[in-house]
């Protein structure tokens, strides 16, 4: 029953009520009041208080709020609110028995109290009704009979909270109080109609929602929650490693990306990717020691060694070849996790073989463990050798790709060298620009030459090997011995150098270059510099421009100086050569200015065509003065001197010094030296060939001289859209700039080399095994005799890689 449609009326605190609420029956009904209490139709504010009865008798909850007095009416009922307890208390006393209206046979000592009550204290029927003064009326009902109702209680009362709305406190049946929240807030009001206000609400669920948990529960829920979460994690994280482990092996292992794969998205700048290899090494360097030094242990029981005890015994020896294989394998899981993946997806690479190898020991290993008669100890050794020399060579690809994007990302003057085909004759040519360095992170994570020769040789490698195996067995009559042929001819196809070949070489390159500010762009990059045959050499490689100067200037009489300076300046400045730095200095010191420059031309003997303002200017040497009919006398004519004419006139001549730096007297004779072609796009006039032969004291007839309109073509070219960054160099000169090419040039051959040699014993080994099981020669075909034959064919990568640093 909603609260503001309620009628309060006299009979609604009657000792019915009160007899009910403590569990006493009256005999009979109470009479009907004879005057009803006037009620407003509606309660203005906020509903003030509700009262409900539960489904137990003695069981009363009442609901109160605050309401807002709004007429005189409220203002009477709050001041008869206001009374002391103290007054109540002696009209209490003073109460009797004839002043009451309603009494008779049926009414106790209690309704006659409450009646006297209600009559001595003069309270209006306005005030009777207002909703404030049900609570006081219970309140002292409750005081009454706290102890009759203690003593007379006949039923058991259920558990349940009750709301006391005088103290604040909400009570249980042992009265016990309990701290009670305020049911009303001024963030979450009661409206005055709604849910709250209908009178079949069950309040016992709102009472029961309010009452905090106790600090017992809590702790208990929060145990028993960390409980679930700790094992929930646990079993979230050894998923998670599976997929991270099959998901980053594409990253570490996996070939170059073929045109179905996704995009890769963003290009990582080169200081966060060296942020990225730099955390990657620490677990893989330690799970690659462990690695290496497990698979030493396997190694000495191979070969035969001394051992103790119960390993003397081929079973035994066996079994525990077999767990530490297995122990590598989980080293090495990102390995085998790539290889088993592109197997799945039909994309062999070079994990499948070093995979594949390893499975087919585990199951020959198995078997000989188990009492099997066998011919030797299974070759548990020499796929964990292959296996530990792949993550090896995983850990020197990531030191190498931290050391070179590294310094690519510390260079501040950085120079870019890039392979172009459109520059010269459709012949590939190295050429050095200020680029930038966007595709070189790429670059340097793409796929090496061993990884990608092994992967396409795995289609033909796998079903070859089987075949083998299965004729071999065939002509051996050795069934017994089937999975130790496949095994043995098996780790042939993944030799120890499948995925080393190239990650050893490459690192002690990027060690060597790192001091000099310079890197290679991975395999592709180092790919580009093998196989360009020309390099463009300009102005600033063969001197710097500190190494070019004006010696001594001189203006002719008639002209003037600062306009003189200032057109020879502005003139050498559009052309871009080597002297331009020079006049730059000397248009600063004699307070020149830059002029607009326009119908700029080059002649094909070297000299400079333009118009400045309004005016004709030729520059160049002597012979193009002569060739221009610009007269010049005998006295005037000099060797490395820049002569300016204005109209055909003669203005101004500058002598210029040249110095030439012994770097680059040795930098030309390497050139001349090596394989080679140098094109000299050079811009400067006086930079002929024989001056550069007796500045340099170094011949020049290898070398190639363009003519002036193509030297200005090639020496402003830019690099194409396809191309991409080979390597960086932050250094000026011609010196690093040869050094970093002829160094690509020699490592380009020496990674070939290891690759053919790693190819080479791959597929001898796999014919050698064939005939030697064919024969039953298991003696020879031994494990110890593989691991020879794989550490032979690997010295010379070894070898030559280390001699390489040298150079």
């Amino acid at each position: 029953m909603d609260i503001n449609d309620m009628e309060f009326e006299k009979d609604q605190f009657s000792l019915e009520s009160i007899l009910e609420e403590f569990g006493v029956k009256p005999d009979s009904p109470p009479p009907e009041p004879t005057e009803e209490a006037p009620v407003d139709e509606e309660l203005p504010g906020e509903v003030s208080h509700a009262l409900e009865v539960g489904d137990d008798d003695d069981d009363v909850r009442i609901y109160t709020g605050r309401i807002e007095p709004s007429s005189p009416r409220e203002e009477e009922a709050e001041l008869t609110e206001e009374k002391s307890e103290t007054e109540e208390a002696v009209a209490e006393e003073e109460v009797t028995e004839e002043d009451t209206p309603d009494s008779s046979d049926y009414m106790d000592e209690v309704d006659r109290i409450i009646a006297e009550i209600r009559a001595e204290s003069g309270a209006s029927p306005a005030a009777e009704e207002t909703p404030e003064e049900a609570p006081a009326e219970t309140e002292a009902a409750e005081n009454d009979f706290a102890e009759d109702e203690e003593a007379e209680e006949p039923v058991p009362r259920k558990k349940r909270s009750r709301v006391n709305v005088f103290a604040g406190h909400s009570k249980t049946e042992d009265d016990e109080p309990v701290i009670q929240p305020d049911l009303q807030t001024e963030e979450e009001s009661i409206p005055d109609s709604g849910e709250y206000a209908q009178g079949d609400t069950d309040y016992s669920q709102l009472t029961e929602e309010v009452i905090p948990d106790s600090e017992l529960v809590k702790s208990q829920k929060a145990k028993l929650r960390s409980f679930k979460e700790l094992v929930g994690t646990t079993a979230l994280s050894l998923l998670s490693l599976v997929g991270l482990k099959i998901g980053q092996a594409t990253h570490f292992f996996a070939a170059s990306p073929t045109q179905e794969e996704d995009d890769l998205g963003e290009e990582l700048s080169p200081a966060k990717a060296a942020k990225f290899y730099e955390k990657r090494l620490g677990s893989l360097n330690t799970r690659t020691k462990l690695a290496l030094l497990i698979t030493a242990v396997m190694m000495y029981i191979s070969f035969g060694l001394p051992v103790f005890g119960a390993l003397n015994s081929l079973a035994v020896s066996s079994a525990v070849c077999l767990i530490l294989l297995l122990t590598v394998m989980i080293l090495g899981l990102d390995v085998i996790t790539s290889g088993l993946t592109a197997i799945g997806k039909k994309r062999l690479n070079a994990n499948s073989l070093v995979a594949l190898s390893c499975i087919f020991s585990v199951i020959d290993g198995f078997i000989i463990a188990c009492g099997v008669k066998a011919p030797g100890i299974p070759f548990c050794a020499v796929s964990a050798l292959t296996l530990s020399f792949t993550m090896l060579g995983s850990v020197l690809n990531c030191r190498s790709n931290k050391l070179v994007l590294r310094v690519a990302a510390s260079s501040r003057r950085m120079y870019t060298l890039s392979a172009e085909s459109d520059v010269s004759d459709g012949s590939i040519t190295l050429l050095k620009s200020n680029r930038g360095t966007k595709g070189f992170v790429r670059r340097t994570e793409e796929a090496g030459p061993d990884e990608s020769s092994f992967s396409a040789m795995a289609p033909i490698i796998i079903p070859a090997a089987l075949l083998l195996s299965f004729i071999a067995t065939v002509i051996s009559g050795s069934w017994g011995s089937i999975m130790h042929t496949v095994s043995g001819i098996f780790v042939f196809a993944a030799p120890a150098a499948i995925l080393f070949s190239f990650a050893l070489p490459f690192f002690i390159s990027a060690l060597s270059l790192a001091p000099h500010g310079a890197c290679i762009a991975g395999w592709s990059g180092l790919y580009d510099m093998g196989k360009s045959k020309d390099i463009i050499i300009t102005d600033r490689d063969l001197f710097s421009t500190e190494n070019v100067s004006v010696k001594e200037p001189r203006i002719l009489s008639g002209a003037d100086p600062r306009e003189v300076i200032s057109m020879a300046g502005s003139i050498m400045a559009a052309s871009g050569c080597a002297m331009s730095h020079a006049f730059d200095d000397l248009m600063e010191k004699g307070n020149a200015d830059l002029l607009e420059v326009d119908d700029f031309k080059c002649h094909e003997s070297g000299g400079l065509v333009a118009l400045i303002n309004g005016k004709e200017v030729l520059c160049g040497s002597s012979g193009f003065m002569q060739l221009m009919n610009v007269r010049l006398s005998d006295r005037v004519i000099s060797k490395n001197c820049v002569y300016l004419a204005v109209n055909r006139i003669l203005c101004g001549i500058f002598e210029m010094s040249y110095t030439a730096d012994k770097d680059v007297r040795v930098s030309l004779q390497k050139l001349l030296a090596s394989n080679r072609h140098p094109i000299f796009a050079i811009r400067d006039f006086n930079l002929t060939p024989t001056m550069l032969s007796r500045k340099f004291d170094t011949p020049t007839d290898g070398f190639d001289f363009p003519a002036f309109p193509k030297r200005y073509a090639i020496s402003s070219a830019n690099p194409s859209e396809e191309s991409k960054p080979a390597a960086v160099l932050s250094r000026e000169g011609l010196e690093p700039y040869v050094d970093l090419s002829d160094h690509g040039k020699r490592l380009y051959t020496l990674v070939n080399i290891s690759i053919i040699l790693s190819v080479l014993s791959s597929v001898i080994g796999m014919i050698l095994m064939f005939i030697f099981f064919a024969c039953s020669s298991y003696g020879v075909a031994s494990a110890s005799t593989v691991l020879i034959y794989m550490i032979i064919w690997l010295l010379p990568v070894i070898i030559m890689s280390l001699t390489f640093r040298t150079e």
